[in-house]
């Protein structure tokens, strides 16, 4: 799914998938939210993600989705120092 995260995004089957691996114990929740980060970090050209992996540090102006989005797969909320300022 690294090679298509976007199937992770726009088709729900696929994320609840995945989430289900997830919860069994099968994937961690960071290379969930690396794979997922990867469509946003691959739309934007390298610029913004939203869930804080290892493609980089979400913008602030995206806090609040960022939160709720780590925390539908299990993931802590991020501080406000956690995020970055984007232009």
């Amino acid at each position: 799914m690294l090679h298509n995260p976007h199937r992770l995004i726009q088709e729900e089957e696929y994320f609840d998938l995945f989430l289900e691996e997830v919860n069994k114990g099968n994937m961690s929740r960071t290379f969930l939210a690396d794979v997922l980060d990867k469509y946003y970090w691959s739309k934007s050209r390298g610029q913004k993600v939203m869930y804080g992996s290892q493609f980089g540090t979400p913008c602030i102006e995206t806090k609040d989705e960022t939160n709720r989005l780590r925390e539908k797969i299990g993931l802590a909320p991020l501080n406000d120092e956690e995020f970055k300022v984007c232009d």
